[in-house]
């Protein structure tokens, strides 16, 4: 029996001869799905980068609301506190004790400490003041100086300073420690330590 043969087409001699295989498939299609693996990783590492700055951003932002809050809530109950002080300035420099003493609480416990002696209740330390300044010569002008003031919690807070009198013949001063209380709404003192310079 004579062999047959049939004459390949060059093209079918060149498929033959070009290196393909189910390995190289594979790879292929494996190096793909690793591309687009790594390309979602580094996406989601930069999204959850993004993330933690915008929230960092928003800790400071929020930070630096309340530290503002803080600081004008500050300044407000300070102004106030002055404003009482003020106003104890202005009665006493008016000659009306009275007016003087609105600064105070009207209480059996507000304590004033002075020269070794302690008078408690708003009516004695005011029966106190009158029987000593009874002359509006001998209560002088009254000055304040050097008022810092400090809050310690909300309702709380204590004014140091130094005060003086001017008088014809002579301007005794000395120093003062405020202990502040908010009432209603209203800062008073509760205790006041008010000792001598001269």
């Amino acid at each position: 029996m004579t062999a047959v043969s049939f004459p390949l087409p060059m093209s079918a001699l060149d498929s033959l001869t070009e290196p393909c295989s189910l390995t190289d498939g594979l790879r292929k299609k494996y190096s793909f799905s690793l591309n687009n693996s790594s390309k979602f990783f580094l996406s989601w590492r930069g999204m959850k980068r993004t993330a933690l700055f915008i929230f960092f951003l928003f800790l400071l932002t929020l930070t630096n609301a309340l530290n503002a809050q803080s600081i004008r809530w500050f300044e407000t109950e300070k102004a106030e506190i002055l404003s009482v002080i003020q106003h104890q300035v202005d009665g006493w420099n008016d000659g009306n004790i009275e007016a003087f003493m609105q600064g105070y609480a009207k209480s059996d416990s507000l304590r004033f400490a002075s020269g070794g002696s302690v008078t408690y209740g708003w009516k004695n330390m005011l029966s106190r003041y009158q029987k000593r300044y009874s002359t509006r010569d001998s209560m002088g002008t009254l000055i304040f100086t050097g008022i810092a003031v400090d809050l310690i919690s909300n309702d709380a807070a204590v004014a140091f300073g130094t005060w003086k009198l001017k008088r014809e013949k002579d301007q005794p001063w000395g120093l003062f420690t405020l202990l502040f209380k908010k009432f209603n709404g209203e800062w008073r003192i509760v205790h006041d330590h008010t000792s001598s310079g001269n």
